[in-house]
């Protein structure tokens, strides 16, 4: 039996979908972010595992969030646009600075919004939570109206999160998305093997803007270890059929973690991979475009008026 369960996160609100008979359960902060927190899920040989990399405490996630995005869904763009700046059919726009160090708007601007439960479920098959984000138009940078719903799925394949975006503007709107979890398999990256399904890496200047160039990756087209790998690239994903499979392997637990990712035409075509200092956990970045796309064009989706936008990703261990 699935239940779907709200409780206090200090002063935020912590939703979890929740396996009863295996006690693999998904947390989401829906007042904050919409941030996947927690993972849990059941291995093939029955080990019970936490796969993501959330926050001990509420007061810690208001202080690292901004900085981290752990867990955060990248909206209306992944990564960075240079200087914040952007223009869109004969327009200019400057969006807020908050990469400060570079100078650049990174991952959008709802990775803190509060958003509204509008939908929830649970049978002996499944568990959903839906959230929702409605944009008034004003602001900085995106005056653009839009409605945007996250559906987060837990059931016995796994764990997925559909993002939906409607166009509620009477004009197009440049449109990115992208999600941020930070993935572990125990305490120590170095332990961990990584394939991607990748067929190219963007070039990247110093100041983590791609260049317009491309190569073939050399590394992580087959598995290979992460053992001493500073990584903060970003990938163009192999042309497949439906789905892209990343995996993450500890040998040492005998754990296979893979995040697939919809692929084609406005969906999550691109891949950032970074390993953060602490080296205890891995993100694995969904995206629909190239870092800079609102510039270089790279995966930038132009939504008509009213038109609706689906793009998932999802989780599984074995």
């Amino acid at each position: 039996m699935f239940t779907v369960q709200s409780e206090p996160f200090d002063s935020l609100t912590l939703y979890r979908l929740r396996n009863e008979e295996t006690g693999e359960c998904a947390a989401i902060v829906g007042d904050y972010g919409a941030i996947l927190h927690r993972l849990s899920l059941l291995t093939d040989n029955d080990q019970l595992i936490q796969v993501i990399d959330g926050y001990e405490t509420a007061e810690q996630l208001l202080a690292e969030g901004s900085r981290s995005f752990r867990g955060t869904l990248l909206f209306p763009f992944p990564n960075r646009v240079r200087d914040g700046r952007y223009a869109f059919d004969g327009q200019s726009y400057q969006l807020p600075v908050n990469e400060i160090d570079r100078g650049h708007a990174l991952h959008g601007h709802l990775y803190h919004a509060p958003f509204e439960v509008v939908a929830e479920g649970a049978s002996e098959t499944g568990a959903f939570l839906i959230l929702e984000y409605e944009a008034d138009g004003k602001a900085e940078g995106y005056p653009f109206k839009y409605l945007l719903n996250l559906d987060f799925r837990l059931d016995e394949a796994g764990f997925s999160c559909k993002t939906v975006i409607q166009n509620l503007e009477e004009r197009d709107i440049p449109v990115g998305i992208g999600y941020h979890p930070y993935f572990q398999l125990g305490d120590n990256a170095d332990e961990w093997l990584l394939k991607l399904p990748v067929e190219s890496q963007l070039e990247i200047d110093d100041r983590l803007i791609p260049n317009g160039e491309e190569r073939i990756p050399a590394r992580y087209q087959e598995f290979a270890s992460l053992k001493g790998d500073v990584l903060d690239n970003a990938y163009r994903v192999r042309p497949t059929e439906g789905e892209a499979i990343t995996q993450l392997v500890n040998p040492g637990q005998n754990v296979t973690l893979t995040v697939w990712q919809r692929t084609g035409p406005g969906q999550f075509n691109y891949l950032q991979v970074f390993t953060p200092e602490s080296r205890r956990s891995i993100a694995l970045e969904p995206m629909t475009g190239a870092p800079d796309a609102f510039n270089n064009g790279q995966g930038l989706i132009r939504l008509a008026p009213d038109q609706i936008l689906e793009a998932t990703f999802g989780v599984r261990v074995e």
